[in-house]
């Protein structure tokens, strides 16, 4: 799964080389559409943020907190162990107690969540 506001889910339990893909089929349509390319400036770095605090929120989670607010993809690396599940929420500000305020988000779910498996 992977949704510009909900996030990305990555299920590494899931071999890629033993699911049974079914071909597409052709769908007769009721109407003509218009197709045509959509073309922008292309998307690319211009800078790479670190962390600039880091400690444990009100929940027991870790809070990494960039100091700003921004719109970019998250870079990192872990090491799972077996059938461990790593989420990663992102919001943009923080509420009172120190948390995640993730009410401004509305209906996004802004979450990475990695699920570690067996067969990589």
């Amino acid at each position: 799964m992977a949704d510009f506001y909900d996030g990305e889910t990555f299920d590494s339990r899931i071999d890629p080389l033993k699911i049974a893909y079914h071909p597409a089929t052709r769908e007769k349509l009721r109407f003509t559409p218009h197709l045509f390319a959509d073309y922008s400036c292309p998307v690319i770095a211009n800078q790479t943020l670190k962390p600039l605090h880091q400690y444990v929120g009100p929940r027991g989670e870790t809070i990494y907190d960039f100091g700003q607010n921004f719109a970019g993809v998250v870079s990192f690396e872990l090491e799972a162990q077996g059938d461990e599940t790593v989420t990663i929420s992102h919001a943009e500000v923080l509420r009172k107690d120190g948390g995640l305020d993730v009410a401004p988000l509305r209906s996004a779910q802004a979450r990475i969540t990695y699920h570690g498996g067996h067969w990589l």
